[in-house]
């Protein structure tokens, strides 16, 4: 009998970093061999999408260097006019203009948001002499590179009562953002084989960015949705598995914290059957898009209250 090792597993994931590119396609074949290796059949769901690609990225304070990550679709350059925002703020408002943006939660970079026009994300103990330097001068080189990703479809692709999501694409290591979200749904196929006999798996790519606007992030879902909208339709429920296994398991059903994981054409329409399973969005923040989200910080009880309440959801208890 195959059994998931899920900390192996979550381990082997975030060792692949960021999980973008040609690392996305690794992460994708290594969900895949797992589903080989325990015989379990799955579809894959292939599609062209754009990413941005650095070429350079230096920021310089008072004609020093700074440790900065470049967090925008375009290349440019920024000046002491740019502004400063935390990006703990929805990237809406400043989605067109140039900034150097910082988590103020988190000791490290974090690339929470990114921006269609020239920006950086900082470290929050650098805002200080950013805001007191004399001269500021940013630059940043983006293409637009063409990524062949995948969602992998595992379960009842007829009439399913739960359609369960997560995405394996990620932002730096990802072990909470989202190694944890596929890891449960892995343990869910590969341990609970009758999940997949009236539920369907979503395990999409494409997740964390792509060149949509203003909507940069969810693309891997909303590829999905166009094909299979009337499957979603009919579906009883829709379950979204994101950041999972450092706290307590939330289940959210306001839409507009849904957008945030979720964020599908057809949103409004479904939004009474969408319910996403996370932890709390403040505990994230830390480490969120960082280097800090590694695997100890999935702890073993949180993983199992999660696990116990997707398993009461999809057998209607």
């Amino acid at each position: 009998m195959f059994l998931f090792n899920t900390k192996k597993f979550i381990q082997e994931l975030t060792a692949l970093k960021n999980r973008q590119a040609e690392n996305e396609t690794k992460a994708a074949l290594l969900i895949i061999k797992y589903l080989q290796v325990a015989k379990v059949s799955f579809k894959q769901q292939f599609y062209f999408t754009f990413i941005p690609k650095f070429l350079k990225s230096e920021l310089l304070i008072d004609g020093r260097k700074i440790n900065a990550l470049p967090t925008s679709f375009v290349s440019g350059k920024i000046n002491k006019q740019t502004k400063i925002i935390s990006s703990l703020i929805s990237s809406q408002p400043f989605f067109y203009q140039s900034n150097i943006n910082f988590n103020p939660k988190s000791s490290t970079i974090s690339k929470s948001n990114h921006y269609f026009a020239p920006s950086f994300a900082v470290a929050f103990k650098d805002i200080l002499k950013i805001k007191t330097a004399n001269k500021i001068k940013g630059v940043v080189k983006v293409k637009k590179y063409k990524h062949r990703s995948q969602n992998i479809i595992i379960g009842n692709l007829k009439n399913p009562q739960t359609v369960i999501f997560s995405h394996y694409d990620s932002i730096g290591p990802g072990a909470v953002d989202n190694a944890s979200g596929v890891a449960l749904s892995l343990d869910l196929i590969l341990n609970h084989k009758n999940s997949i006999k009236e539920n369907l798996f979503v395990i999409a790519g494409n997740e964390e960015f792509s060149y949509d606007q203003t909507v940069y992030w969810g693309h891997g879902y909303r590829v999905f949705e166009k094909k299979y909208f009337q499957l979603l339709k009919k579906a009883k429920r829709i379950l979204v598995l994101d950041c999972l296994g450092y706290d307590n398991p939330i289940l959210h059903t306001n839409p507009s914290l849904v957008k945030l994981g979720f964020p599908i054409k057809n949103l409004g329409k479904l939004a009474k059957k969408i319910t996403m399973l996370s932890g709390s969005f403040d505990k994230l923040m830390p480490v969120y898009h960082s280097e800090l989200d590694l695997p100890h910080l999935i702890k073993k009880s949180f993983y199992q209250k999660a696990i116990h309440l997707v398993l009461k959801i999809i057998q209607g208890k």
